[in-house]
């Protein structure tokens, strides 16, 4: 399906549904699949039997009430977000379908429908809520569904194009317009906006303020000592995937309230889960509080219900917030190595004044340290934050796999919460390869709708280097649409002249993967790059590319778009709402490292390192052998080359690990490189 405009095709997961669309488009619901209630069922386990967890005598916060394997319970392909309860049943949804289903308060299957007006066929309801008679559905377009749940029956829409954005998640609230009811709506990393029962806007908090960058559910929450909240499910929020977060209304700052769902729920999927849609109720448990969501897994969608329970502020809270380190990247080539710098972002969350905020980043290979640092600041108000960093840097001594810490203490005073006081990234300097992701896809993006455009972001080079080709991975691209990558410079922050390209790629696979591609200088020689930042990106054509991306290391002005036959010729991604990285990754020649012994002139190319499944290795001199070793130089593999000049291995069978590549030329001379193996994670 052509996408409309810009990025609206991101999603966690790819599915198809077993149903087939209707082609009854008489008002009122379409049913395909209907069952009584099950009497029966026992707790799931990783195969997808229904469950449930009923709640603990003793009242708490986050007390786990219920849980119910989706995909199973519902016995179709993944892909469940919106949630709502009406007070006797349960209704779920899915993005990527116009499914509507209904679920026993066990999470038994009772019914499966469609209503027409509600989704398409490719695209579904996001999220749902419910003013006590009518639900409302808003399934990522500008018009909000209001949905009979007795007669299953659309009987009105409300337009809230006025809120600048799609409705993804939105939450009824019963004291909007002066008690007259309105709804809370979001999408993202957009702003939270409220609107009136007609659509006009009531009020906005942007995104500067509840600083959340992937919020999927909202659910208002008047039943808590202290509110109004507003109750966020963030895909981004301290790193979890899958965080619930309680905004204090009406400024919609983040309070000390906030839960990772894969830190109990999410145990019970393969990977961890991201967050879906959200609800809070008083009718679902006598006597307690709920708040329930969907988390997103690709095989494993669950339905879960904790305890809404009232929660005092913690007196002494000083959480590590975010990681800034400089140069922003997670792999550099040893030519490229420079000093890092350490720095984070240091949050108050709790009620007291923090006389002492301190900070430390250290680096470890191994067990072993190898550098620390740290910086402090004074008197941090409550709910205040301050970005440090340290003066020291640290330059990485040669290739290797490095580990940053990175912690803060509130020195003499006792922390209350110490479990939001630590963070850690990997750090790889590399033979070849510069990257920003850390190898953990979080979804894709495109561009779509026929138009041809240009996703990609940017690197910065600290030596003239020879670019020989780019590495990207897709996550579902269209079989026979056609790519290529391309290489610009850049002037005032903004991609600016082409000066290098690979040659077109056809999709030979829907299948996910990386794929890498030689790129050369527009007269079709060697790429070489002198010291300066430049823009690799990914063409777009026909369909969407489907290029991976990751919520890890985000950086303001570093990913751009372009898709000129829609008017607009480069933008940041964050305009559009989506502060991704792109698994994109650029691999380099070495021209400045001097190791090789075949000398420069005729030196080869050992490309991707790191690698997963296979090394190429390019050269003009005739090859005699190559070797494959381990680490200690012992002869794992031999190849006998033959005549050609570009020579491709199959590494699949390999342990992840460190190896050596010894290259035998005809002439007697000999060329050795450090090769890391390390799978990719879909």
């Amino acid at each position: 399906m052509k996408r409309i405009l810009i990025f609206t095709i991101f999603c966690l997961h790819i599915t198809c549904s077993v149903y087939a669309q209707s082609a009854d488009v008489v008002p009122g619901a379409t049913p395909f699949f209907t069952q009584a209630a099950d009497a029966t069922f026992s707790i799931g386990d990783l195969q997808g039997q229904k469950g449930i967890i009923t709640a603990p005598g003793t009242t708490a916060l986050f007390d786990v009430q219920f849980t119910a394997f989706l995909d199973s319970a519902v016995s179709a392909s993944s892909g469940f977000v919106g949630v709502a309860w009406t007070g006797t049943e349960w209704w779920v949804s899915k993005f990527s379908k116009d499914s509507l289903f209904t679920l026993s308060p066990a999470g038994v299957l009772t019914s499966g429908f469609r209503i027409a007006g509600v989704g398409t066929a490719t695209s579904g309801v996001r999220s749902m809520t419910f003013d006590g008679t009518y639900l409302y559905m808003a399934d990522n377009t500008s018009i909000i569904k209001k949905v009979d749940p007795v007669t299953k029956t659309l009987v009105s829409t409300i337009n809230v194009s006025s809120i600048g954005f799609n409705a993804r998640s939105i939450t009824y609230c019963p004291t909007s317009n002066n008690n007259a009811g309105g709804f809370w709506i979001s999408n993202f990393g957009s702003p939270l906006v409220e609107v009136d029962l007609s659509g006009t806007v009531l009020a906005s908090i942007p995104q500067s303020i509840h600083t959340l960058a992937g919020v999927y559910g909202i659910s208002y929450d008047g039943l808590s000592p202290g509110g109004p909240f507003l109750w966020a499910f963030d895909q981004t929020a301290t790193g979890t995937q899958a965080s619930l977060v309680r905004l204090q209304l009406p400024q919609g700052a983040p309070t000390f309230i906030n839960h990772n769902v894969n830190g109990d729920v999410g145990l019970l999927t393969p990977t961890g889960a991201t967050a879906g849609g959200l609800f809070i109720t008083d009718s679902f448990v006598p006597g307690e509080f709920t708040i329930a969501g969907v988390l997103q897994d690709t095989t494993c969608d669950i339905l879960f219900a904790y305890e809404l329970d009232s929660a005092s502020q913690i007196a002494n809270d000083l959480a590590l917030d975010s990681l800034r380190w400089q140069p922003a990247y997670t792999i550099v080539p040893d030519q490229q190595i420079g000093p890092f710098s350490f720095g984070a972002v240091l949050t108050n969350k709790g009620a007291n004044v923090l006389p002492t905020a301190n900070f430390n980043a250290s680096v470890f290979q191994g067990a072993v340290q190898q550098f620390t640092t740290g910086a402090s600041s004074s008197n941090l108000t409550p709910s205040s934050s301050v970005f440090l960093v340290p003066a020291q840097t640290w330059t990485p001594p040669g290739i290797g796999n490095y580990r940053v810490q990175m912690s803060c203490n509130t020195g003499a005073v006792t922390d209350l919460n110490p479990f939001n006081d630590t963070a850690s990234f990997g750090l790889l300097i590399s033979d070849t390869v510069m990257a920003r992701d850390n190898n953990v896809v979080n979804g894709a993006l495109g561009i779509g709708n026929g138009i041809t455009g240009i996703l990609g972001q940017l690197f910065t080079l600290q030596t003239t280097d020879l670019i020989t080709s780019v590495s990207f991975r897709v996550n579902a691209p269209t079989l026979g649409d056609t790519t290529r990558v391309v290489v610009y410079s850049v002037s005032g922050g903004l991609p600016s002249l082409l000066v290098g390209r690979s040659g077109f790629h056809i999709f030979t696979s829907a299948a996910a993967g990386w794929i890498t591609l030689r790129v050369n200088s527009l007269a079709g020689g060697p790429l070489t790059l002198a010291p300066g930042t430049y823009y690799f990106g990914l063409e777009e054509y026909s369909d969407n590319v489907s290029l991976s991306t990751s919520n890890f290391n985000w950086r303001p002005n570093t990913t751009f778009i372009s898709f000129p036959g829609a008017g607009t010729q480069w933008a940041t991604n964050e305009s559009f709402g989506f502060r991704r990285v792109y698994l994109i990754r650029i691999n380099s020649g070495n021209l400045s490292t001097g190791l090789e012994s075949a000398g420069n002139s005729t030196h080869p190319v050992l490309f991707p390192n790191p690698g997963s499944d296979y090394l190429e290795i390019a050269t003009e001199k005739v090859v005699e052998e190559i070797f494959l070793m381990d680490a200690s130089g012992k002869v794992l593999d031999k190849r006998i080359a033959g005549t050609g000049k570009n020579h491709r291995l199959d590494t699949s069978k390999w342990a992840d690990g460190s190896y050596l590549v010894r290259v035998v030329f005809k002439d007697g001379s000999i060329w050795q490189r450090p090769w890391i193996k390390t799978a990719g994670r879909d």
